[in-house]
């Protein structure tokens, strides 16, 4: 007989546990949700504050008011020494007196090595402005610098008369009030266009040891906030005052590291390398307004003169009534938050919390290790992948810029090969860096641990890091606050917990350090982007893909990834090639060309030359189809090989060469030499044969041939700028003869030429200066004294 079969009791009793419920889990994405918001958040807060009405309160800075000014100064082109440079003199001094400043101005000739090879030789007409203070302070007086001189092609709205207004406006607010306690220079340089000349004039005849510091206000487009880019050595005190003003401020210590390192330059430039100490701005917003006829008080954005002002009013109310030097014995590290928030520090803090940082790091490192949680040779290799995927984002933009000048040539035409069309190319580029990330995580999948990529990529921040304390302290707070962020998730990794395992843990994890990489990367990138240009977009990618090398911990293994990485490679493809159709250009965007017309009596040769790649529908008039690329570099200002054709002769006489005195001495040969212009030319050159001459003097300046640095040739090149006459001496051998080399230069072409041309079309402008030659029209002789 079988046995009774029992019924186990279900009934949960009252010391048993509950049941395990199943945890929701949330979708991987969510906590990488927050980083993206604020990568948004961050990129549409760099922007300029609106304009304030001409009817706004007085005390307070109005682009509204500054506006009426800025209609006289931008008017029409006035560079230096045009007849309408003088009449913007005349209205600036008239304004200043009105507004009760002292006013002199200060004229001087300058000779001085500038930002190319040729010495450019210009008398200047500086206007100084001062506002005594009710108690002048011993260390000097705050100077305000704005260049009032525009490129010979460009009204000048933006660069520099957004600045020039934004001054005058400036010196009527301030006197609403008390008088700052220190004096208030206000510097209207000129010839800065031609190498900060007038900036150079006034530190030759002041000095800086009566300069408290300097505050200079340039433009290099006509939009966009004012942006802090520039600060000099000791200017952690202004920084600080910078951030106290309570103005919505844009600026980072990287931009410094960067700008000190490369050949620009503008009047901040003379009393940086003179000593003193000071801060930069400018707005770099729409770059084909730069130089261009298009700079105009219409194109002009009224909320980057607003920023322009309320930034130069305030920060000029704080530092004229701070007592002391405003020079302080070291630089700091500075970034913004938002445009609202300045966070500085000193460089010697830096490096403390850079090396905490570091071996905190290491710490959690060696931990995971010990625990078995790091695999050390996986963990480099998370390391050298993430390089990897960097270096490869790096190319595939480099790629696919080089795939936009083959699609679309005509990209070549334009100033620093900078699109019109700039907004589907980032799209495509961050597309295909997008795509190349997804197919790293995937490339991973089940060799790497999320752990493992975190710890990777922390060790790349942390190499950074240490490397820019040494090389380049502003630079820094990029690695070392996400870094920071980053030590709670890799210490957590260590112990076996968070991100250790699963790439769902880790995206929870990381919301931290992306974040802060998020709101200090996103905004820099698009700066980048603009300030460098879509040829250098690598540059704005890499620092991207830097600042979101933790994305590969949360990314590793997504079973979507086989879709994502073609979908993310043909959006990029499908992107460029949209974009870089070839379309027509039109009055909104102009292709820029450039005509000069040459009159060489010395080779009996007359020449229609262009620098653009091809001829346009312009220059096909005179260029006929024979045309071709020759080296021209004996005229101005061609330096590389340019299109050349046969042209007319046009009456045009070539600059007079005269010796007006000849002498020898303790074994010298002295040569006394005047250039005169037959027409009214705003430049002339003489190119010498350095073999040929000992030394020359150029308006109080002692050129020694054997003491000019090789790369510029076998020529001595100087330029006269503003004036229809130029005086020289040089020495040479006993009885060797000297041949002068003599050419003018006018601006535009003259009717004759025109009258062969017709107008231009509106599909097609005059290159801006500075990027490319615009017209003109050239004479050169040669002579043997």
């Amino acid at each position: 007989m079988s046995a009774p079969t029992t019924t186990p009791d279900t009934t949960p009793s009252s010391s048993s546990p509950p049941p395990a419920r199943r945890r929701a889990r949330l979708p991987r994405w969510l906590p990488l949700l927050v980083p993206a918001v604020l990568a948004v958040l961050a990129v549409l807060a760099v922007a300029p504050p609106a304009p304030l009405p001409d009817d706004a309160d007085p005390a307070r800075f109005s682009a509204g008011r500054a506006e009426a000014d800025l209609r006289v100064v931008a008017a029409e082109p006035h560079p230096l020494g045009s007849p309408r440079q003088e009449q913007v003199r005349n209205h600036l001094v008239s304004r200043l007196e009105e507004l009760g400043a002292r006013v002199d101005v200060e004229t001087d000739q300058v000779t001085t090595r500038a930002w190319g090879s040729p010495y450019p030789v210009a008398t200047v007409h500086n206007i100084v402005a001062t506002l005594p203070g009710r108690a002048p302070a011993e260390d000097g007086a705050l100077l305000v610098v704005a260049h009032y001189d525009s490129a010979p092609g460009a009204p000048g709205a933006a660069d520099d008369g957004a600045a020039v207004a934004a001054m005058l406006e400036c010196l009527r607010a301030l006197g609403t009030g008390d008088r700052p306690d220190r004096d208030v220079v206000l510097l209207f340089t000129d010839g800065e266009e031609l190498g900060a000349l007038g900036a150079r004039a006034y530190v030759r005849r002041h000095g800086v040891d009566g300069v408290a510091a300097v505050l200079n206000w340039e433009a290099r487009g006509s939009s966009g906030p004012s942006l802090m880019f520039e600060a000099g050595e000791g200017s952690a005190r202004l920084v600080r005052a910078l951030s106290e003003t309570g103005a919505v401020t844009f600026a980072n210590s990287l931009s410094y590291e960067v700008y000190r390192n490369m050949p620009n330059g503008s009047d901040f430039t003379a009393f940086r390398d003179a000593g003193t100490t000071g801060l930069n701005f400018a707005f770099i917003e729409g770059f084909h307004d730069y130089h261009d006829a298009s700079d105009s008080v219409e194109r002009l954005d009224r909320g980057s003169l607003q920023h322009h002002g309320e930034t130069m009013l305030a920060l000029t109310r704080l530092l004229a009534d701070t007592p002391g030097t405003l020079r302080s014995g070291h630089t700091a590290v500075y970034f913004d938050l938002f445009g609202r928030l300045l966070v500085d520090y000193p460089v010697r803090w830096a490096s403390v919390l850079a090396a905490l940082t570091v071996l905190a790091f290491a710490g959690s490192a060696v931990h995971g290790a010990r625990r078995g949680v790091l695999r050390p040779g996986r963990t480099a290799a998370a390391a050298g992948g993430v390089l990897l995927v960097t270096a490869a984002v790096a190319l595939a933009v480099t790629a696919q810029w080089w795939a936009v000048l083959a699609l679309s040539p005509e990209t070549r035409a334009l100033p620093l090969h900078e699109p019109y069309a700039r907004g589907g190319y980032v799209a495509a580029m961050a597309c295909a860096a997008l795509a190349l990330v997804l197919a790293a995580a995937r490339a991973a999948r089940g060799r790497l641990r999320p752990a493992e990529w975190l710890a990777g990529s922390a060790t790349v921040w942390a190499v950074l890091l240490c490397a820019a304390t040494v090389l380049a302290p502003g630079a820094g707070y990029l690695f070392q606050w996400p870094l920071l962020a980053a030590l709670p998730a890799l210490w957590a990794a260590a112990r076996g917990g968070g991100p250790a395992q699963t790439a769902s843990a880790a995206a929870a994890w990381l919301t931290a350090p992306l974040a802060v990489a998020a709101v200090l990367y996103a905004p820099l990138a698009d700066m980048l982007l603009t300030a460098l240009g879509l040829p250098l977009a690598a540059v704005a990618f890499v620092l991207l893909c830097l600042g979101a090398l933790p994305l590969l911990a949360a990314l590793g293994g997504s079973p979507r990834s086989r879709i994502t990485v073609p979908l993310a490679a043909a959006t990029a493809c499908a992107l460029l090639a949209a974009t870089a159709v070839r379309y027509d250009y039109d009055g909104a965007r102009p292709r820029p060309d450039a005509l000069v017309h040459v009159s060489d009596t010395a080779e009996r040769t007359f020449l229609w030359v262009s620098p653009d790649p091809e001829p346009d529908v312009w220059t096909s008039r005179v260029l006929d189809a024979g045309a071709r690329r020759a080296p021209v570099d004996h005229y101005f200002p061609f330096e590389r090989p340019a299109l050349t054709s046969e042209a007319p002769a046009l009456g045009i006489p070539a600059p007079g060469i005269a010796a007006t005195g000849e002498r020898t001495a303790a074994g010298r040969r002295t040569v006394d030499v005047r250039i005169t212009t037959r027409r009214d030319a705003w430049m002339l050159q003489v190119r010498l044969e350095r073999a040929a001459v000992l030394e020359c003097r150029v308006g109080g300046e002692r050129l020694v041939a054997a003491d000019l640095p090789e790369e510029d040739g076998p020529y001595l090149v100087v330029q006269w700028w503003g004036t229809t006459a130029a005086d020289f001496s040089c020495d040479t051998a006993p009885g060797r003869r000297l041949r002068v080399d003599a050419l003018d230069l006018t601006n535009g072409l003259p009717k004759e030429a025109l009258a062969l041309t017709g107008p231009r079309p509106g599909s097609v402008a005059a290159a801006p200066f500075g990027y490319a030659p615009t017209d003109a029209a050239v004479a050169r002789g040669v002579k043997t004294l």
